[in-house]
C-alpha cells in the first residue's frame, strides 16, 4: 500500500515524486514542504557527528537549501535516481549526509587556503635608519665590486641575479651557447666572491 502524505491529503509518496519529475512546480513546494524537517534534522545530526555543529549552526539552512535546490535542478535529474519512492526518507537523509560532509571539505580546504595565505604574507619590519644605512653601504660596496669584473661577467651577473633569466635565455641574448654560460656565471660568481672576501 502506498504511503500517503501528512500534509498533501490523498497523494501518495510515488505520485508526489513523479509529479516532480513531470515539473508540476506544486508538488515540488509541496516536496520540499514535507521533507524539509527531515533534511533540516539529518544535516544537524551529521554536523553534531563531524564536531562542527557548534561553529556551523548558522549553515543549516544554507546547506537545506543547497539539497533541495539540487534534488530539483535539471528537471530532478537527481530525484530521478530514487528507484523506490517508499525509501524517500533513507535515501533523503544519506543525500542530506553527504552534502553536509562536503560543506565540511569545503570549509576545511577554505581554512587551509586562509592559513597558507596568512603565512605566506611576510611579517612588516620596519627598518631603522641605521639597517638602512648598512643596506645601502653594502649595496655602494657590491657595485663597486661588480665594476671592477670585466663587462661580459657584470652582464652575465645581472642577467641572472637581477633579471632572473635562465641559462638559455641569456645565451640568446649574449650569443654564447649554454655551457659556455653556465661557465661563465661560474666563473663571474668565484671572481665576485674573491673580491668581496680581499676586504
Amino acid at each position: 500500500m502506498a504511503r500517503k502524505l501528512k500534509d498533501a491529503g490523498s497523494i501518495s509518496v510515488a505520485d508526489l515524486v513523479a509529479r516532480c519529475l513531470t515539473g508540476d512546480d506544486q508538488a515540488k513546494a509541496l516536496l520540499f514542504a514535507e521533507y524539509a524537517d527531515l533534511a533540516r534534522r539529518a544535516v544537524v545530526r551529521k554536523l553534531a557527528a563531524l564536531g562542527l555543529l557548534q561553529t556551523r549552526r548558522s549553515e543549516v539552512a544554507d546547506i537545506c537549501h543547497d539539497l533541495f535546490e539540487r534534488i530539483l535542478a535539471d528537471n530532478c535529474r537527481m530525484l530521478a535516481r530514487l528507484h523506490k519512492p517508499a525509501s524517500i526518507n533513507a535515501w533523503l537523509v544519506t543525500v542530506a549526509q553527504n552534502l553536509t560532509v562536503d560543506y565540511a571539505r569545503k570549509w576545511s580546504r577554505r581554512a587551509r587556503m586562509d592559513a597558507t595565505a596568512a603565512a605566506a604574507i611576510p611579517p612588516v619590519v620596519r627598518e631603522t635608519p641605521a639597517r638602512y644605512a648598512i643596506r645601502q653601504e653594502a649595496k655602494n660596496e657590491l657595485a663597486k665590486k661588480l665594476e671592477a669584473l670585466p663587462p661580459i661577467d657584470r652582464l652575465i651577473l645581472e642577467m641572472f641575479f637581477v633579471q632572473g633569466l635562465k641559462y638559455c635565455e641569456i645565451a640568446e641574448v649574449t650569443g654564447l651557447n649554454i655551457n659556455s654560460v653556465a661557465a661563465k656565471l661560474r666563473r663571474s660568481k668565484k671572481k665576485l666572491r674573491a673580491l668581496i672576501e680581499k676586504d
